[in-house]
């Protein structure tokens, strides 16, 4: 009797990595969440030992097929580099790609826009010809959609709103000084100088909280919005019908911001956008149980 395939699924997070397998026809057989490998840090060396001790030493279960969404993975040539380095160590067929592309796959397209919101931000869309990555420069320098981009943005207008009447009168200026304990815009931007930027992105809610009465947030997700559209329109290059998926925790956890980028994906580049509802992790079951189709005579 034939044994029926089974294929595994990794979505490697920076903070997380979240394991699937699963058979072909998507019934989940065991799941492993892992929070302390340390995957942003690791080196390519330590990615392919973490991901070679997943797949061969969970005992009683052993994959036809692995698909790997990997946080770090930046261009097609880092994908392949991790990808060969698995694959000379397993006996089954390896897919990699970043993380993000795991949207895609979860919807079954594997050629949409896809769109991470969460501490950070990134846009990522395969074409035939390769993959184009827009935005993810990280805090400082982008990511204007994500949670540590938001607070930044807010903070910014702050600061101009200081500069222009010697202070911040505005609701959000006192929410964030509560939450930072401090008592000015000075002080606030001190604090986050001073701390990561993961930090200070939790404060993110705060700014969807008082959108409707506070101008600097109101600026912030205006900004945000317009910002996210325009890196999804160079990743698109108006190709009719891309459909964009979104994922990540600010984009999945406020759905009044989540319907304001889908409408404007719709109004300026007349795309459909839809924020995935599965685990991102589903989306690796299904390029691992695309590898197995590609070999099916």
């Amino acid at each position: 009797m034939t044994t029926p395939p089974v294929v595994l699924g990794i979505d490697a997070g920076g903070t997380k990595l979240h394991a699937r397998w699963s058979t072909v026809e998507g019934a989940t057989l065991h799941e492993r969440i892992l929070t302390d490998v340390r995957w942003g840090e690791a080196s390519f060396d330590r990615r392919t030992d973490i991901i070679v001790d997943i797949a061969t030493n969970t005992p009683g279960l052993t994959a036809n097929a692995i698909g790997i969404g990997a946080h770090g993975c930046d261009s097609d040539a880092e994908c392949h580099a991790l990808q060969a380095r698995i694959g000379s160590r397993v006996a089954m067929p390896v897919a990699v790609v970043n993380d993000a592309e795991l949207l895609g796959h979860a919807i079954g397209d594997p050629l949409a826009v896809n769109v991470v919101l969460g501490t950070g931000s990134i846009v990522v869309r395969r074409h035939r010809g390769g993959t184009r990555y827009r935005g993810g420069w990280g805090w400082l320098f982008g990511d204007d959609g994500s949670a540590w981009g938001l607070v930044r943005n807010a903070v910014s207008a702050l600061a101009r709103d200081c500069d222009i009447d010697g202070h911040a009168e505005d609701p959000l200026a006192h929410a964030l000084f509560e939450r930072a304990a401090v008592g000015t815009v000075r002080d606030l931007v001190d604090v986050m100088q001073s701390r990561s930027a993961s930090e200070w992105a939790a404060w993110a809610p705060l700014i969807f909280e008082l959108e409707s009465r506070s101008a600097a947030a109101d600026r912030a997700i205006s900004l945000a919005v317009s910002r996210t559209v325009e890196l999804i329109g160079l990743a698109a290059e108006a190709d009719e019908n891309t459909p964009v998926v979104f994922g990540g925790g600010v984009v999945t956890h406020q759905p009044a911001y989540a319907k304001r980028l889908i409408a404007a994906v719709g109004t300026e580049l007349g795309l459909p956008g839809v924020v995935l509802t599965a685990e991102p992790v589903h989306g690796a079951v299904e390029l691992a149980s695309s590898l197995l189709a590609l070999r099916t005579p």
